[in-house]
């Protein structure tokens, strides 16, 4: 288990508090549990966000709030949360009450997965939680720009005359795809296919003809010369 700076108790899907509170409000707007809250990340220079869902507030009146992390599903309070991060807002307010059980279910569903930031981050878990998609537009856009990156020499690699190099620098890019799991966009796939059928890559070799008179028959006839009769 990672070990994440806490301030106050982390709880588990399976030992949760009892609840005081199911609503909060925020700039005059009232929400439910399973309201999706979001704070920036410092290191990414907050272009990146992390995800949690609004639970509830306890008898000690701490906002808690469930997410995913390196650890798993947590409800954590809203300080830990933020982890000393400042900015703040409600990405989808849950108006309607009666949708927190199918929330809290859906919540408990993707209890036990192993997370991964490509995955399964926090942005997956919310947006099952509430909208049952899991999906992340911040890995999919983060893998589009990866892809782009990749994209680029390997069109570079289209001038390339030089048959034994060509081979080895689209062996390397193939190499890091599979290692990121990042197949090449159909367009760029076509274009490799075609660079090498040009080159003469992948073609098998021509077989050449047997000769006839070195080929023995399988089934070679016996030649048996009768003996002559004794008188």
């Amino acid at each position: 288990m990672n070990v994440l700076e806490r301030k106050d108790i982390t709880y588990k899907l399976n030992n949760l508090p009892p609840l005081k509170s199911l609503a909060f409000i925020w700039n005059g707007k009232h929400g439910y549990t399973g309201s999706i809250f979001k704070r920036t990340i410092k290191s990414t220079m907050h272009i990146y966000k992390h995800y949690g869902i609004f639970y509830g507030c306890d008898y000690s009146d701490t906002l808690l709030v469930l997410e995913n992390n390196q650890n798993g599903i947590e409800c954590v309070s809203y300080n830990d949360f933020m982890a000393g991060h400042t900015i703040f807002s409600v990405d989808y307010f849950v108006f309607n009450p009666n949708k927190i059980a199918d929330i809290l279910n859906r919540a408990n569903e993707r209890n036990g997965l192993s997370y991964d930031s490509r995955r399964n981050n926090c942005e997956h878990f919310v947006n099952y939680c509430v909208h049952g998609l899991a999906k992340s537009m911040q890995s999919e856009t983060t893998e589009k720009l990866v892809d782009i990156l990749i994209t680029f020499p390997e069109i570079s690699l289209m001038l390339e005359t030089d048959k034994q190099r060509f081979e080895v620098l689209l062996k390397s890019a193939d190499r890091l795809r599979a290692n990121m799991e990042l197949p090449r966009e159909a367009y760029a796939q076509k274009m490799v296919d075609e660079k090498k059928k040009q080159m003469g890559i992948g073609k098998k070799p021509a077989k050449k003809p047997l000769n006839s008179k070195l080929r023995e028959p399988k089934n070679k006839p016996l030649h048996v010369t009768p003996k002559k009769p004794k008188t």
